[in-house]
């Protein structure tokens, strides 16, 4: 019988213990929307506008690779847009520009790169306007 008791007295002391610890308030997430396919692979895509940026000012010229392969089969966290033949039409744009600054020999960089950029603008403009004045930032002054 005294164990009974004992171990009643533990388990409501635990409880009553836990009921006044402080409780750490759930942080919102930094996408609401969830981190898609193309949410990620978009991410990955600024990095490496960022990065060539700073190269280009250093005089060293890299090749832009992210999303060439999956630009056009990534999912979305609006399917319906990125399955529109707008973004097609505007993913393939963007492939044939960064094809163009990767490949040509006599491009300048900064012209190049500015073209980059404006193409991911323009099709941000008409399906997710949200990241625009980040991808702006990374235009040459």
């Amino acid at each position: 019988m005294k164990n009974t008791w004992a171990v009643a007295f533990f388990i409501f002391s635990l409880i009553f213990w836990l009921q006044c610890q402080p409780h750490s308030p759930k942080q919102a997430p930094i996408n609401p929307n969830g981190d898609s396919e193309m949410a990620l692979l978009m991410r990955a895509m600024f990095e490496e506008c960022a990065n060539l940026g700073e190269n280009i000012e250093k005089g060293k010229i890299n090749p832009l690779k992210v999303g060439l392969e999956d630009l056009l089969t990534a999912e979305g966290t609006q399917p319906e847009k990125v399955n529109s033949p707008e973004f097609k039409a505007m993913a393939k744009s963007y492939l044939d520009i960064v094809n163009y600054f990767n490949e040509e020999e006599d491009i300048n960089p900064e012209q190049g790169y500015t073209m980059v950029l404006n193409s991911c603008i323009t099709c941000h403009q008409a399906m997710c306007p949200g990241p625009i004045k980040k991808i702006e930032k990374l235009l040459p002054q």
